[in-house]
């Protein structure tokens, strides 16, 4: 187990998970210096391409269907439940409400809802080789409570809410999983992710380095960007989400 420093945002490594494939058989890891050429990749800028992102991340967000309105909890719960308050137990498997007392802050004593998700989430990233360095695989994530409703996210994000029946990435996800049992795995771990709200929710994140060439897209809203094009995009708020750039940190750092 590695972990990393402490601090009030800390996010721990739970699970390695470099034994994935059939047989036993443990795919092949990354070394040093294809590390060091992909963090180079990074280093080469050109305003050009990253504004060309930019561009075609602001035609989704036009087209962008969802649409947010801060309410209450009870009228949210009326909504779900058709009661503003639900006492038959049918959320005790979702949601607790804490009270948290600790002498050492400020606030010594408060209480606060906490989630349940015992779903083990995935965020991959396909990266390949180009012309011109690295390209990774992103898509326009269109999620409700976001910054202008869509940011750029990994290949895979498997906690998308979409406004349209059957998205594409739920096929992909199987897609994504079969290459990392036969392609190069540049990364494949377990982070705990934010816990104020969320009881032990953790995260898989996982990177390979296609082969093949990937030439395909699932579906108008993915598409190939540089590495270096991703990491000016980052420079710009609210362009890339968490999970992207998280997935971005693990591989080129």
């Amino acid at each position: 187990m590695a972990k990393a420093h402490d601090g009030p945002d800390e996010r721990t490594i739970v699970d390695g998970r470099h034994d994935i494939g059939d047989g036993g058989h443990q795919p092949p890891l990354i070394d040093d210096p294809l590390r060091w050429e992909l963090f180079r990749a990074t280093a080469r800028r050109q305003r050009a391409g990253c504004e060309e992102l930019l561009a075609w991340l602001e035609e989704h967000r036009r087209a962008a269907q969802l649409r947010s309105e801060k309410v209450g909890l009870s009228e949210a719960m009326k909504a779900r439940f058709g009661d503003p308050s639900v006492t038959d137990g049918r959320l005790e498997d979702q949601i607790a409400l804490l009270k948290i007392t600790l002498h050492e802050r400020e606030v010594k004593t408060w209480c606060q809802p906490l989630m349940f998700d015992r779903t083990e989430q995935l965020c991959g990233l396909v990266i390949r080789r180009a012309a011109t360095g690295f390209e990774a695989l992103v898509q326009a994530v269109e999620e409700p409570g976001i910054v202008d409703s869509v940011q750029l996210g990994p290949t895979v994000q498997t906690d998308v809410s979409r406004s349209r029946p059957d998205p594409p990435e739920q096929g992909y996800r199987a897609s994504f999983e079969r290459r990392l049992e036969r392609q190069q795995i540049l990364f494949d771990v377990v982070l705990s992710e934010e816990g104020g709200r969320f009881f032990r929710d953790q995260r898989r994140y996982a990177a390979v380095l296609s082969e093949d060439g990937h030439p395909h897209t699932p579906a108008e809203n993915w598409r190939w960007a540089s590495l270096s094009d991703l990491k000016q995009a980052i420079e710009t708020p609210n362009v890339v989400n968490i999970f992207a750039r998280t997935a971005l940190a693990i591989l080129l750092y």
